[in-house]
């Protein structure tokens, strides 16, 4: 039920709507400028959860939102003047819509579709599938595109899809690059750019590019681009961010459903004093890695979702794991819950590929 209160003096909703009740909706009955905005984001947060208002749940046609269309406008004005653009956009936000649209703009700039190739790149074999996948739905035949992962080595699309080694194996990135007059490389998780594989892309691409006068454009997606042991990503991007919105912003604005985030880890520091720097080799890392992956853990992740769930109608709770090995140890542990036993569904990316129809069909009753 929606309750709209037109005597509002400002646009406003429920913080979080709840099925099965009433949400109520505060909207001035004159709209003008910027409450027209307003109105929009309160009415998307009002129904969020309701498959027949909330147009997003059963479009078919794409349509970016206002904020993506920012995020290219800004982007390709960066790209057109730096040659860099960097965006962090919350997860969720649709990362890859917004890098296919640039892709695209960058390729129509192209004399000849075949002088120029867009490479998206991310260490990461299911995003690379899925992005292929979202590929073809957007653009159909009007561009062709390759993959360089998984055991692939196709590299003849108009754009191609690789991990890092892949595209850096057998001189794959320096054939990449001939004979083209304008390259554009996407890096997709970009906070990992500091790692030797894509660094040594960027490297050897901006070698190459200036002996060859080939024109090289990067962009870089991240959720975030702080790194836990502080190393500087946006220094490949000019220390400059091209259009930057939070999880936090797209939620308040009904682009996101809200959610509640409950870190793992966050029992390992009960005072808030967690270390602001962990690196990989020291003793610390090691000592927190072997707790984070010990029965203490499970327990802290159990009672959490107890909590969670409790006194809740509606009891689909999503655990993110870092790994399928550690999700399939997590599911095996709260299965001996007897409230759990038969509720607790693993969804990985190895099942996926194990069995894609009974992975859709499991995600599907979940969802």
């Amino acid at each position: 039920i929606y309750q709209c209160d037109w005597s509002s003096d400002v646009c406003s909703s429920d913080l979080i709507p709840q099925l099965d009740q009433t949400v109520s909706l505060g909207i001035p009955a004159a709209l003008s400028g910027e409450q027209i905005r307003q109105a929009q984001d309160v009415f998307r947060c009002a129904c969020i959860h309701d498959p027949v208002l909330y147009g997003r749940f059963n479009r078919t046609e794409l349509r970016l939102e206002d904020y993506q269309t920012q995020a290219v406008e800004k982007s390709l004005l960066d790209l057109s003047e730096t040659g860099r653009a960097m965006i962090v956009l919350g997860t969720g936000g649709g990362k890859t819509q917004i890098a296919f649209e640039i892709a695209a703009a960058e390729l129509g700039r192209a004399t000849k579709l075949e002088d120029a190739k867009v490479v998206f790149i991310v260490n990461n074999n299911m995003i690379l599938s899925e992005a292929g996948d979202k590929f073809v739905e957007r653009f159909n035949d009007e561009f062709s595109k390759s993959h360089a992962h998984g055991g692939k080595r196709d590299i003849s699309g108009n754009v191609i899809f690789t991990t890092p080694g892949s595209i850096l194996g057998e001189n794959r990135l320096e054939e990449t690059l001939g004979n083209k007059k304008q390259v554009f490389l996407i890096f997709d998780e970009v906070h990992h750019v500091v790692a030797n594989q894509p660094d040594a892309i960027i490297r050897r691409a901006e070698a190459y590019a200036k002996e060859h006068g080939v024109e090289l454009k990067i962009l870089g997606m991240t959720a975030t681009e702080t790194r836990p042991d502080l190393r500087n990503v946006l220094a490949y991007f000019n220390n400059h961010i091209s259009f930057e919105q939070s999880a936090a912003d797209l939620t308040a604005r009904g682009f996101l459903a809200p959610f509640r985030y409950h870190a793992r880890d966050s029992w390992l520091y009960p005072d808030g004093k967690a270390p602001r720097v962990i690196l990989p080799g020291d003793d610390l890392a090691a000592e927190r890695r072997q707790l984070l992956n010990s029965d203490a853990a499970f327990e802290h992740v159990e009672a959490a979702l107890d909590a969670h769930v409790r006194d809740r109608e509606d009891k689909r709770t999503l655990i993110v794991a870092p790994s399928v090995a550690l999700a399939g140890d997590f599911c095996s542990y709260v299965s001996r819950n007897p409230d759990y036993a038969g509720a607790v569904v693993r969804l990985t990316a190895e099942d996926r590929l194990a069995d894609p129809e009974r992975f859709r069909d499991t995600y599907e009753a979940w969802r």
